[in-house]
């Protein structure tokens, strides 16, 4: 049996890209058999060619009935990871869709939004305790190389949330208009 390790990263206001592959691996024989990791490594075995769709919702809390929904209508749940949902439906024909408007894509959108919104808020009393203890405790001295580490770290995912948010505010305006 030939398997397939695959990290593969992706963002929110792309979705499509991430479902688009695995559509690409399915049809050329590669099975998606686990996902790990927040959904960014993909363990695919070698098989037969199939035409898979793989949706991408995003619902921080998808109670029964939402997930009933989709199984009766012959989607498989693949994996969920904080507040993301993989689904996936075998078809011949034409291919199956989660959101039939502009709409509920949206407003799946604006979960998210919300979400990154939040943890932005949350950011800002972290970001002013961490400044003000560089502040007074660095006083004249230069950063140790840990603090340099954190405050790097600290910075790109200050701007992933905040590209992620403007990002997902754009898409959203585009929907609207089109």
């Amino acid at each position: 049996m030939t398997t397939k390790l695959v990290f593969k990263p992706w963002f929110g206001w792309h979705v499509g890209r991430i479902e688009d592959y695995l559509e690409e691996m399915a049809r050329k024989g590669w099975r998606l058999e686990k996902v790990a990791f927040s959904q960014m490594i993909f363990r695919f075995v070698k098989g037969e060619p199939r035409k898979v769709r793989y949706c991408v919702d995003f619902r921080p809390r998808a109670d029964m009935e939402y997930k009933r929904l989709f199984a009766d209508d012959g989607w498989e749940l693949i994996d969920v990871s904080v507040g993301w949902l993989l689904w996936a439906k075998e078809y011949e024909g034409e291919r199956p869709q989660i959101y039939s408007d502009n709409q509920s894509l949206i407003e799946r959108n604006k979960r998210l939004i919300y979400i990154l919104i939040f943890a932005l808020i949350m950011q800002v009393p972290a970001l002013t305790i961490n400044i003000n203890r560089m502040r007074t405790e660095m006083l004249g001295q230069p950063l140790s190389d840990a603090m340099r580490v954190f405050v790097l770290f600290y910075a790109i995912m200050l701007f992933f949330l905040i590209l992620g948010l403007v990002r997902l505010i754009i898409v959203n305006q585009q929907l609207k208009g089109g």
